[in-house]
C-alpha cells in the first residue's frame, strides 16, 4: 500500500549537470518519490530533496547528501525556527561538503547515517511532523 502525505504538498528533487538545474519539481508527490530521491542522492549531481507542507508560513523539511553513507536532515514548521537531526557520536568540527552547487561547510555531527534520513523523511511525509525520539536540535 502506498504511503499518502498527510502535509507534503509539493517536494523538489536536485539534479544538476554542471551548472545547469534539471531539478525535478513535484505536487502532491508520494513517498516512494520522495524515498528514490533520498536514496538517489550521490553527494554530486544530486545533493538535495525537499519536502514542503506549506508556503505560509514556510514548513519544509531537507535532506542533503550523501557524503560517505551520511545526509543532513533539516526542517522548520514557520521558517523562523530550524531543527537539525543530530549524530551526537561524531564530532562538532566543520567539514566541507558539496551540495546544492557549492562547497558549503556544516558541523559533522549534523550527518547522520542513511537510515535516520529515510526514518525521519518518511516520519514527516506522512505526519507532517519531527519524529520525536529522534535526536532533533534547534539550530
Amino acid at each position: 500500500m502506498a504511503a499518502v502525505a498527510v502535509g507534503v504538498r509539493w517536494a523538489t528533487i536536485e539534479h544538476r549537470q554542471g551548472r545547469e538545474d534539471h531539478s525535478e519539481h513535484l505536487s502532491d508527490p508520494g513517498w516512494e518519490q520522495i524515498e528514490e530521491g533520498i536514496l538517489a542522492l550521490d553527494g554530486k549531481s544530486r545533493t538535495i530533496v525537499g519536502m514542503m507542507i506549506s508556503p505560509d508560513p514556510e514548513q519544509y523539511m531537507t535532506i542533503s547528501g550523501r557524503w560517505g553513507g551520511r545526509a543532513k536532515v533539516e526542517a522548520t514548521p514557520d521558517n523562523r525556527q530550524f531543527f537539525i537531526l543530530l549524530d551526537a557520536t561524531r564530532a562538532d568540527r566543520k567539514v566541507l561538503v558539496y551540495v546544492g552547487g557549492q562547497d558549503v561547510e556544516f558541523r559533522e555531527n549534523w550527518l547522520v547515517p542513511l537510515d535516520w534520513a529515510l526514518e525521519a523523511a518518511r516520519h514527516y511525509f506522512e505526519a507532517g511532523e519531527l519524529k520525536s525520539g529522534l535526536n532533533w536540535v534547534r539550530r
